[in-house]
């Protein structure tokens, strides 16, 4: 089959993580035996720094990936690293006492990031993570990440709203970080999690994360777009992953109108707007200009919305390895659902084109695996007929919504 009767795939969100003995070989020797303490661990393996390393290159998840027709993936992080409570996406900004720690923890976890996507360089694009209790050691971890090699950016914390030890995304005193990810050429970006209070974890508490959690993420980028962070740092690039994009009909068209009415009267409600405070285009410009969209689900909701709103020259598709909750373990037939009837060309752009040029894999690399194993252009274009044995989230929510058109 010629190379161009496949598409090439690219991932722009799956997930990885070590285990607390490979974690603990990546932290701090003057941290580990805190960390033994705070895991009920006496003794780990491979304390000698100078010894073999654990670190498992996880060859089966390339063939597990290429079973999907991946063929390049953005990685970014997931479980629980040292002395983080829970998730990496869910555990919110430490609290000044635990910073010493919990950054001991991000570094490990990013060294380990960064040496388990140099393992397969150009399929794997590393995400690293970020505190921002003390800015310059903000800016150390980012200077960190650029120098080795981690495509994928960095991963910012949501700050929530019961955090007030740290002061909100649009403060001036984050333009440090802004300068550095623009001058570096690093991306920016912000996951679906962690952006809601703390609630607990039964249903009633995970219901509000799972519905809400979209729009606090995106109020991240609604407060760098009226903070003016993309007027003072034009190149910066911001993603939005795990993001239900339908939230951004409403969200794009209640931005402009009021701004539109502000810039008209000076004034929201009864209340003197500075002019001086205000950016120099739309909100909505700015989504187009600087922000890119992950389809991770992807839906065909999702896509109609990006349509009617930012359109589609920011947009990628993540299959959220591991995770069920996405397209996996059933990339194909979710990518033909909802790209059946797309012209290639576009579809070429959305699974490899965009997330390569802002990631920077290198497609002449890829392709001859990507000929090998992608999707084949003939398979995209048949239409979905029937959901497969235990359908996920994404066949199935794509899947109703074509029968409730019907």
């Amino acid at each position: 089959m010629p190379e161009t009767d496949r598409y090439t795939l690219i991932s722009a969100d799956t997930h990885a993580q070590a285990t607390s003995d490979v974690y603990r070989y990546y932290l701090d020797p003057a941290f580990r035996s805190a960390f033994d303490e705070s895991i009920g661990v006496a003794k780990r393996e491979s304390d000698d720094p100078d010894g073999d390393s654990p670190l498992d290159p996880d060859t089966q998840r390339n063939d597990l990936q290429e079973a999907q027709g991946v063929v390049g993936e953005v990685v970014f992080p997931d479980g629980s690293p040292p002395f983080y409570p829970n998730n990496v996406f869910l555990a919110g900004p430490p609290l000044p006492d635990d910073y010493v720690n919990r950054r001991a923890g991000v570094r490990a976890l990013n060294r380990w990031m960064a040496d388990f996507c140099a393992e397969f360089p150009v399929r794997r694009a590393g995400v690293g993570s970020l505190l921002l209790n003390d800015l310059d050691d903000t800016i150390t971890e980012v200077e960190w990440i650029a120098d080795h090699g981690m495509r994928g950016g960095i991963q910012l914390p949501n700050i929530t709203p019961d955090v007030d030890w740290l002061p909100q995304i649009s403060d001036r005193r984050y333009d440090r970080i802004w300068a550095a990810c623009q001058d570096l050429d690093l991306v920016v970006n912000l996951h679906v999690e962690g952006a809601f209070p703390d609630l607990g974890n039964g249903p009633i508490d995970l219901v509000p994360l799972a519905t809400d959690g979209p729009h606090a993420s995106i109020r991240s980028v609604v407060l760098l777009v009226l903070s003016g962070v993309f007027d003072r740092f034009p190149r910066l690039r911001v993603t939005l992953s795990e993001v239900p994009m339908n939230v951004l009909s409403g969200l794009v068209r209640s931005l402009d109108t009021a701004y539109g009415v502000m810039r008209a009267r000076g004034l929201i409600g009864t209340i003197l707007i500075d002019p001086s405070a205000m950016v120099d285009r739309l909100p909505s410009d700015y989504l187009r200009s600087n922000v890119w969209y992950t389809a991770s689900p992807l839906l065909a909701s999702d896509l109609d919305a990006i349509d009617a709103t930012v359109g589609f020259d920011h947009l990628m598709f993540g299959n959220d390895f591991p995770h069920p909750e996405g397209a996996h373990p059933f990339t194909g037939p979710v990518i033909r659902q909802v790209f059946h009837d797309w012209e290639p060309g576009a579809i070429r752009k959305v699974l490899a084109e965009t997330p390569a040029a802002l990631y920077g894999f290198d497609l002449n690399a890829l392709a001859a695996d990507a000929a090998r194993v992608g999707p084949s252009v003939d398979e995209v274009a048949t239409p979905l007929t029937e959901l497969p044995d235990r359908a996920n989230y994404a066949l199935v929510a794509n899947w109703l919504a074509t029968t409730a058109e019907t």
